[in-house]
């Protein structure tokens, strides 16, 4: 009797150890693929970067925010061209065939938009489009829904968003594709600083933005995945990195998290899988 108590539980262990190490490899394989990973990181900084761009037209330009029938913008990176007339205002952001940003993106492509009403008041619509876009050399594809939340009058809006068949390249040759996301980008800090003073950016540069979001898409290995900030995404205006929150990803077979870090204006983060971690450093 004693000689069977040990056999089963020799093969108890055994099962165990093997059952152990078979999770443990899984949790490693979902890590392995670092290109991969980067590539996630990439389509949420792109993403990112959209929301910041297009944040700013909607605060600091006065046909937009205002309705004022005004001098043409003087940028070059992006050129800026809107429609007079009153609203629906067209709404066109141009970088041409490469140009660098005032935060120092570099960009390529064009941003074609509409705006049904006033941006300094709630409720305005915003719809978007991504013709050959590239951010930072990844190429991106798609459209944003967006409408201005938040109180009326104050000198940023938060707005909410829904990026439909959104797709990228990145430089590294990933593809990745997000079916679509719902979220929301919350203005936190700066929100009382005096818009269109000086440059017209002087009212961002205290400016701190919180992004929730979730979604689904395909991932480069040809997995299908859903995303959620389960700790929203910090952006400052003074750094062109995501410095702080956590994304959790529900892929198989190991679900994945992506943690920012805490508010350091860095190119890393950790992606972690069931107690594993790595780090990741975007190019």
């Amino acid at each position: 009797m004693l000689r069977i108590f040990f056999a089963i539980a020799l093969t108890a262990t055994a099962t165990l150890f093997s059952a152990t190490s078979c999770r443990k490899a899984d949790l490693e394989d979902a890590l392995e693929n670092l290109k991969a990973l980067r590539a996630q990181a990439d389509a949420e900084q792109s993403i990112a970067v959209l929301l910041e761009i297009v944040q700013e037209q909607l605060t600091q330009n006065p046909v937009l925010n205002s309705g004022l029938n005004v001098p043409a913008s003087t940028s070059t990176c992006p050129v800026v061209t809107t429609s007079n007339g009153g609203f629906p205002v067209t709404l066109t952001l141009d970088f041409g065939t490469g140009c660098t940003t005032s935060k120092g993106y570099q960009m390529s492509g064009v941003i074609h938009g509409t705006v049904s009403g006033k941006t300094d008041d709630s409720g305005a619509l915003v719809n978007l489009r991504l013709d050959n876009l590239s951010i930072n050399g990844n190429k991106v594809s798609g459209s944003i829904a967006l409408k201005t939340t938040g109180k009326s009058g104050t000198a940023q809006q938060s707005l909410s968003f829904t990026l439909a068949a959104f797709k990228m390249d990145n430089t590294e040759g990933q593809h990745l594709e997000i079916s679509q996301l719902t979220g929301t980008l919350t203005q936190t800090e700066g929100q009382t600083t005096t818009p269109k003073t000086g440059d017209g950016t002087l009212a961002l540069k205290d400016d701190v933005f919180e992004i929730a979001f979730e979604g689904m898409g395909t991932d480069p290995e040809g997995k299908a995945f859903s995303l959620k900030t389960t700790r929203p995404l910090r952006r400052e205006y003074g750094c062109e990195y995501i410095v702080s929150g956590i994304i959790t990803y529900d892929v198989e077979p190991i679900a994945k998290s992506a943690d920012y870090g805490n508010g350091t204006c860095d190119n890393k983060l950790t992606v972690s899988a069931g107690g594993i971690s790595k780090e990741v450093v975007m190019p």
